[in-house]
């Protein structure tokens, strides 16, 4: 791995390779849709505080009421999904939301 290199998720932190526990512990399908290779310690403990706080959760049917601060916040009048949401959600609509958990940003993204 190139030295300073930097963590696809934050930007900071030193970068280490995806370590075999965090990649057992998410769902096959995570890998082939999220857009980080590698991640420093502090994201990669992120992402399993994340997975830890959605296990036992599924994804929101259509007709099933989303919780405010679970599912969505609200931003003004923007409804905003959350990454425990995204997570639950399963893939990446690769629409460059707010708190994608799979990493895609779009090229006007901030």
């Amino acid at each position: 791995m190139p030295e300073g290199r930097t963590c696809c998720r934050c930007g900071e932190g030193v970068v280490q390779e995806f370590s075999r526990d965090l990649a057992a512990e998410f769902p096959p399908k995570y890998w082939s849709e999220t857009f980080y290779s590698v991640l420093c310690a502090n994201c990669e403990s992120h992402l399993k505080a994340l997975l830890e706080k959605v296990k036992g959760h599924r994804a929101p049917e259509a007709n099933d009421p989303l919780q405010k601060g679970f599912h969505y916040e609200m931003e003004g009048s923007n409804l905003v999904f959350t990454e425990a949401y995204h997570m639950i959600r399963g893939h990446c609509c690769r629409s460059g939301c707010k708190h994608c958990v799979y990493g895609f940003k779009t090229p006007y993204a901030s």
